[in-house]
């Protein structure tokens, strides 16, 4: 089942189904096939935080709605 980003469950891994075409998302290691692992949800709307590899970073409300991921199962 595809969900967006945003609406992820903190500590699962997911595979990014299908995202809008966005440079600064490839460079950072966001594309469709990749392994991401939600860690946390701010607060009031704020970005979701994810874990790629060793790589940590945050994603805007906006754009983590407009990318699409399907559970991992481990």
């Amino acid at each position: 089942m595809k969900i967006n980003l945003y609406d992820t469950l903190n500590g699962n891994v997911y595979s990014v189904v299908d995202m809008p075409k966005e440079n600064t998302l490839e460079s950072i290691g966001v594309f469709p096939g990749a392994h991401v692992k939600v860690e946390s949800h701010y607060n009031f709307g704020g970005p979701v935080a994810i874990s790629l590899g060793s790589r940590n970073v945050a994603i805007g409300k906006a754009l983590a709605k407009q990318i699409l991921v399907k559970e991992v199962l481990l």
